[in-house]
């Protein structure tokens, strides 16, 4: 939806690599259990992203896009 949304590559390929970074924490550390703090941090990271291009695509939709 941000490539749709005209918004530059590069904040696409960033957003992409702090996803897949926090994926591989959460999974490579799962079976160290819920204390696991680099399982934590993966899910933190995950999450962030998610939040991160949650809300920009919320602003872009009622403020317009600011890329263009």
């Amino acid at each position: 939806m941000l490539a749709m949304a005209a918004i530059a590559s590069n904040y696409i390929h960033y957003l992409g690599a702090a996803l897949l970074v926090g994926r591989v924490l959460h999974a490579a550390f799962f079976k160290q259990g819920v204390k696991s703090v680099p399982r934590g941090i993966g899910a933190g990271i995950t999450g962030l992203v998610v939040a991160i291009s949650s809300i920009w695509l919320l602003t872009i939709y009622f403020y317009g896009s600011g890329s263009r």
